[in-house]
């Protein structure tokens, strides 16, 4: 059996992966996802409807779309390149009008060469030692894809209305009470008297509002800002798993492996 290949990178506004196993747990985030299948199959739950994209295959998933990464029997091997949502704002200001409102959605692309020319990312591309090259690569790579379907809409195949975690005044006053007490025992009572809701109205906002529960919704937050402090900040795994919550190392580690396909340790090896 051949080695599995798990390669990955992290910039502050982009990351690259290629792995040959990949599981997520329901989750969104503030940047623009491209997903290549190199080989097999992968499943990607999307409003809880799975999608299995074929290799060859390409779905970009949108800002605040919630999605996971099922576990699967599958053989494969993937790419993923996600950017933060900035990106587009070397755009003009027309582009950034019609990409914002194209990749609204998930976006699942025909198989083309064209796409697999840009996509189909080798590990050898990690040898490359200079950060500033494979971050100039990389974009080159997704606004030549974007130039592809503006050109010949007929790539995407199929057009997925996804729940967002849309912003609001509400879902911004409730990440702020959760910032502001990360280190604390945050519970559902509590998030729901500082909104003036009731705790059962609290549950069922979220759910709506995000397509998830409220532990999940923590969750979610408490690692964000796990990865933020791995990025900007020298503090050891152990101070930060203490910061954003967790009671012990060992469940930061499990619940952040969870999200992010690998531990915080790894995560911050990948980190430029």
């Amino acid at each position: 059996m051949s080695e599995m290949i798990r390669c990955e990178k992290t910039g502050n506004h982009w990351f690259i992966a290629i792995r040959d196993e990949y599981i997520s747990k329901k989750h969104w985030h503030n940047e623009y996802e491209f997903l290549y299948v190199v080989r097999g199959v992968c499943r990607v739950r999307v409003n809880d409807a799975d999608l299995d994209i074929q290799e060859g295959q390409s779905l970009i998933i949108g800002p605040g779309v919630t999605h996971d990464y099922p576990e699967t029997s599958d053989e494969k091997r993937i790419v993923v390149v996600r950017f933060s949502e900035p990106f587009l704002n070397q755009l003009s200001p027309q582009a950034q009008e019609y990409y914002t409102g194209l990749l609204q959605d998930v976006l699942r692309l025909q198989r083309d060469r064209r796409v697999r020319s840009l996509l189909h990312i080798e590990p050898a591309f990690f040898d490359n030692e200079s950060d500033v090259s494979m971050e100039a690569g990389l974009t080159g790579r997704v606004l030549e894809l974007l130039g592809f379907i503006a050109a010949d809409p007929s790539l995407i195949a199929e057009r997925i209305l996804a729940q967002r975690c849309e912003p609001s005044e509400t879902l911004n006053s409730m990440e702020a009470y959760i910032r502001g007490h990360l280190c604390e025992k945050i519970t559902l009572e509590g998030l729901a008297g500082h909104l003036g809701f009731s705790p059962s109205y609290c549950s069922k906002y979220i759910k709506r509002k995000c397509g998830m529960n409220f532990l999940e919704y923590l969750n979610i937050q408490r690692v964000e800002r796990a990865r933020e402090l791995l990025r900007s900040t020298d503090l050891s795994v152990t101070e930060i798993a203490y910061e954003v919550g967790f009671s012990s190392l060992q469940s930061f580690n499990r619940v952040f492996r969870s999200y992010v396909s690998m531990s915080p340790s790894e995560y911050k090896k990948s980190l430029i």
